[in-house]
């Protein structure tokens, strides 16, 4: 679910064409696009989606060939861990 979220603007600029026309810079200039005014993190979720459509056409021999080589990712951030458990929020004591 989450990398149908990613691609969603992709598939509605491109849709209507086969991902083997699409050139490097047709790439480049989506990402920047869907990128802009966006954190590294999801940018680099962004490739990370486009990487796995074509690994996935790649393998079900939807092409013949890789349409883009490997896209330079910015460094994902990392955020604190939330708690999500009541052990987490109780520290490990148990209530009474």
């Amino acid at each position: 679910m989450f990398y149908r979220t990613r691609l969603k603007r992709f598939c509605q600029a491109y849709n209507a064409r086969e991902l083997s026309t699409l050139t490097p810079l047709e790439i480049d200039e989506h990402l920047a696009a869907a990128g802009s005014g966006m954190s590294d993190t999801t940018r680099h979720h962004d490739i990370v989606a486009l990487e796995r459509l074509q690994k996935f056409a790649l393998e079900h021999k939807l092409l013949d060939k890789p349409a883009f080589g490997n896209l330079e990712k910015p460094r994902a951030g990392r955020r604190d861990r939330v708690p999500t458990t009541r052990r987490d929020i109780l520290g490990g004591r148990r209530s009474s």
